[in-house]
Formats: structure tokens, sequence, C-alpha cells
């Protein structure tokens, strides 16, 4: 998944220690700091970076940062002018969501998620505490205290705490390849949300000193009812535009669950209306952004399931998730005429999710794996049996493969406009200048990126050709833990990957240039018709094809010429 932020996650990760120090700002400068967190505005993306960036400077510089310049960073900006809050509660919740490693591993948050059963089952706090803190134990110190203490801050300044767990509690608790996963199942979202809304409800016994020491007096304390009360309808009393406020509550909600996506909110909402927008969100993600469910079902379209019709108690559900088929009440759309352009539109689209989809379980599932074994963390056995070292696992499945899927996870949040909402938002000319505008905006990112892909794609081709001939020479007993092995059990259990040979995923980058090349060299054939026959099309948009196509040729043809270099310089690849 892309991010929003430009500071790479493995810089955000060392901003975690932080976090606590953050939070506490934010708690003393606002009775309803968890609410800040329900709504994102697009103008402080910029302004988070560029103060994230001064932590970063003066802890490169000095090694640490120093109460006094905590202070002085977070109550004014580098030219002396005051910082609204709402850039600090963004600021939070990009180092928490988006700094790799995660805040909570995939392995985890697996664990933390199968307790579930075992904690509707325990009668008292103590017991739940007993359940989930060993695995909590697990945790990095610095991760358990911003974890700890973002539980707390949630439970004493949030009008709606499972509100909050529902747009929270997936990200942080579920994979990075789960959030990306079109196919998501709701039970996983609840899963998460349920046990996040417990660690909001114990987080003082659960987390101890580190939670806390923040409820008392001096760092904040428990709210009293009537302060509840004054808040529970915080968001809904904005003296604003409602789209503005509708605009700012999808941002936010993008910004947890799908981070690249929140800079198209604007055009969303300039394409389609309101209800369309709500139905394909909550098809899409099971929920629902904070307050839209409210007015949905005002509007006549009930919604059966979203963050405002559950409760949580204790990890249970007092909820049944309803059948996905019957979520949502249709909603009467016009009657859009569907011509071959959308057609080969829709077919862009899907053939880049399927590609984005296969190559990031290779990067993601497969690669996450490997490091672990050739790390020695699942045993010694598997790390000598894998037939690989850390260098060749960067090889097969490292930095650019990684590249490559990270310029489709852009591309594919550029097209959420097109492909979030099933209904036309305007004529076919429309969509196809929203999708040529897009790959135009993409082409120097995959010039970028597939360049050094196809530079080394010889060098991994060959490896694997090697390996498998050698994996063939192996004695049964000693092929188990081949990486080849370990890969075919991968391919044939995930459906994305539909049992393919690793080396023929490894080509797919290159193929995928060649084949959108031909999508576009029809969508340019059809589009003309479409203006010669006067029913609809522009002369704009007719020029940008044209040289998008002309663009792509150029692209496809440049790497043809460097894979054929390669060749020369690092062997011709059998694939076997």
């Amino acid at each position: 998944m892309a991010v929003s932020s430009q500071i790479a996650p493995e810089d955000l990760s060392r901003l975690v220690p932080i976090c606590p120090h953050l939070i506490d700002y934010l708690r003393n400068n606002s009775t309803h700091t968890a609410d800040l967190f329900l709504q994102s505005k697009a103008e402080d993306y910029e302004k988070v970076d560029e103060n994230l960036r001064r932590f970063l400077h003066e802890i490169n510089n000095k090694g640490d940062i120093t109460l006094g310049n905590l202070q002085k960073f977070c109550s004014e900006d580098e030219g002396g002018k005051a910082l609204a809050l709402s850039v600090w509660a963004s600021a939070v919740r990009l180092i928490m969501t988006q700094a790799t490693p995660k805040l909570i591993s995939a392995r985890l948050g697996s664990e933390l998620i199968s307790t579930l059963q075992t904690l509707n089952e325990a009668a008292t706090v103590k017991e739940c505490c007993l359940i989930l803190g060993p695995l909590l134990d697990k945790l990095p110190r610095k991760h358990f205290d911003a974890l700890g203490e973002f539980c707390a801050l949630i439970r004493d300044t949030a009008s709606n705490t499972s509100i909050m767990a529902c747009l929270v509690g997936p990200t942080l608790i579920l994979s990075t390849t789960e959030l990306a996963s079109p196919t998501i199942h709701a039970s996983s979202i609840i899963a998460a949300a349920a046990l996040f809304d417990l660690l909001i409800t114990i987080a003082e016994p659960l987390f101890g000193r580190s939670a806390s020491q923040r409820t008392y007096h001096a760092w904040g304390s428990f709210r009293r009812q009537d302060e509840v009360d004054q808040r529970v309808n915080f968001h809904k009393s904005l003296v604003e535009p409602k789209q503005l406020v509708l605009k700012r509550s999808l941002r936010a909600f993008y910004d947890w669950l799908d981070p690249a996506c929140a800079f198209h909110v604007d055009t969303l909402f300039d394409l389609y209306p309101f209800q369309s927008i709500a139905t394909a969100i909550h098809e899409k993600y099971t929920l629902l952004p904070p307050g839209w469910g409210e007015l949905i079902n005002a509007l006549g379209h009930k919604i059966n399931f979203g963050p405002e019709d559950f409760k949580i108690v204790r990890g249970k559900i007092s909820k049944q998730y309803v059948d996905e088929h019957n979520r949502i009440h249709p909603i009467v759309h016009r009657n859009v005429k569907r011509v071959k352009v959308d057609d080969i539109i829709d077919e862009i689209i899907s053939n880049e999710r399927l590609f984005h989809d296969q190559i990031n379980a290779v990067v993601e599932y497969f690669g996450v794996q490997l490091r672990e074994i050739v790390e020695g963390r699942r045993g010694e056995d598997r790390r000598m049996g894998l037939s690989l070292d850390q260098d060749e696992v960067e090889i097969i499945c490292g930095g650019s493969l990684r590249a490559v899927r990270n310029v489709s996870a852009n591309l594919l949040a550029k097209l959420e406009v097109l492909s979030l909402v099933k209904t036309n938002p305007v004529d076919a000319a429309g969509r196809a200048e929203l999708l040529v505008g897009s790959y135009a905006e993409i082409l120097r990112e995959m010039r970028g990126s597939y360049f050094p892909f196809v530079g080394g794609y010889s060098k991994a081709a060959n490896l694997i050709s090697k390996k498998v001939e050698e994996l063939s020479k192996l004695k049964k007993n000693k092929q188990q833990y081949h990486f080849i092995r370990i890969w075919q059990i991968i391919s044939n259990s995930l459906d994305v990957l539909q049992g393919k040979r690793l080396d023929s995923l490894l080509i797919k980058p290159v193929q995928r240039v060649y084949q959108t090349k031909l999508l576009f060299e029809r969508l340019l054939k059809e589009y003309d018709k479409l203006i010669s026959n006067g029913s609809t099309g522009t002369s704009k948009c007719m020029k940008d094809l044209k040289k998008l196509c002309a663009d792509i040729n150029t692209l496809a043809t440049d790497l043809n010429k460097h894979m054929s270099e390669s060749k020369k310089t690092q062997g011709n690849p059998s694939m076997k």
C-alpha cells in the first residue's frame, strides 16, 4: 500500500518513541483529542511532513530530542507560527500506521485475534489481562509505550470509543497483506475492531504504568459523565458546510485504512453523489467513515452494519454480521449507457489490480517468510534447507520488485475514482480523461522503477533456474524447506497466485507494459469511433490519449532494449 507521506517508513519508525510525548501534548491542549482523528484536513499533510522532518533532523544531528525542543517543535513551526492540533493528530496517525516495522507485527496481530474466543469466556478484567499481557510483552518497548498511551488517550477523550476502534483497530492489528486485499473478509474487520475496543477499555491494568501514569491529574484524568455528554455529538456540531465535514471524515477514514486514496476525496465528491460514495465505501471496506451511517440512513438507505450500529463488550459483538449481499438496500442510479470504452477502461483497471496483488504476494507474503527463515527466526533446520542467503533473497523479491509494487499501488490509488463507485460519473469521455490523466502522471515513476527491475531480472531468473535444477537432485527428505517448495505451497494456497511458478511472476512487470500498450491502443481505436460518430468525447482527450499511447510504446521499446543488454551481460535465463 502507498503511503501519503514522503518520509520513508523506516524513518517514521525512528519517531515511534516520541509518540507518547505527542499524545501527551495533545491531551493537555484539548479535552476531545481523540475526535481529531475522525477528521483530516488536506492542508495538514504538508505541515505534518515538514515538522516531522524537524524531529528527524534533530535526532540525526544530536542523537535524541530534548524535552525543551520537543515542546517547542510542538507549539510552533520553524517560522514561529502556531501549529493546529490537527497537525499533530495527523502526525501521530502517520507514525503509528505507516512506520516499518509495523507497530503490531502481522504474526502478533494474528495471535491477538486468535484470543477473542478465550476473551469472550473471561469473567474479569484480570483474566483478560492474563490472556493478552504475555502477547503484548512481545512488543518492543517503544511500540508498547506508544500503543498504551494511544489506547488510554482514546479511552479518556473519544466521544465514541467503538467508532475509534472500528477505524483504528483493523489498521493496527491486521497485516499489510490483509488490508491490501480487495476481498478482505468482514469477520477480520470486526475481530480487529472488537479486540482494539477491548485494549482501549482495559488500557490501565493491561499496559500498566505506561498508560496509567498519564491518567492522573498531572497528565489528564478520567472524564466525568457530564464531559462525555457534552462531547458525544462533537463532530456533528461543527459549524461548517456539510460536504466539507463529510470530506474531512472520509479523508480521515482513508488516512487510517488506505492512505494513498486520501488525496482523491475532492475528486470523488466532484464526480459522484454522496449516496453512491457511501455505498461503494461500505461494499469495499465493510465500514463507513464516522458519522456517515446516520446520515445515509436518514436518506432512506438503511445500512445494516457500521461503527454506529454495534457495541463491543470485552471482545463480544452484540450484533451478528448480516449476509454480505443485504448490507445496504439498493440505491437507484441514473441509467448511463455503457460503451466499449467503458469495458476497456474496466479491463485496464482490473488487470492492474491483479498485477498489483500478485506482485504484492511475492513481496509481502513470500518475501517476509524468506527473510524470517534466512535470519534464523523459523529455526536452524529451515534456514539450512532454504538454499538461499540474504543477498539471494533480495535478488528474488527485494527492493527493485518492491518499487514496482509501490508504483502499481500509487496508480491504483489514482484510479480509485474510477474503480470505487460502480456507476459512471460522467459520460464515457469523462472516464477516459480520468484514466489517461492517471497513467500520464505515473509514467515517470514507472520508468524510474522498471529499469532497475529489468536490469536485475536476468540475474534473478538465472538464480531461480539454477536452484530448480539443484532441487531436482536433492533427496525428498531434503526438499521440504527449499524455497521453491515454499513457493509452491504459497502459490497453490493463495487464489490470487493461481498456482503460478515464481519465474512466471517475476517476468510479469515486463509483460505488463506490453499488455498495457495493447489495451491503450484498443482504447484509442474505440475512443476515435466515439469522436467520429459525434456521440461523445473531446478532442483534448483524444490528443492526450495519442500522446500517452506513444509514451507507453517508447517505454516498452526502451525496456526491451535494456532487457537485451542485461541478457548479454548476465546470461540468458533458462525458464524451467
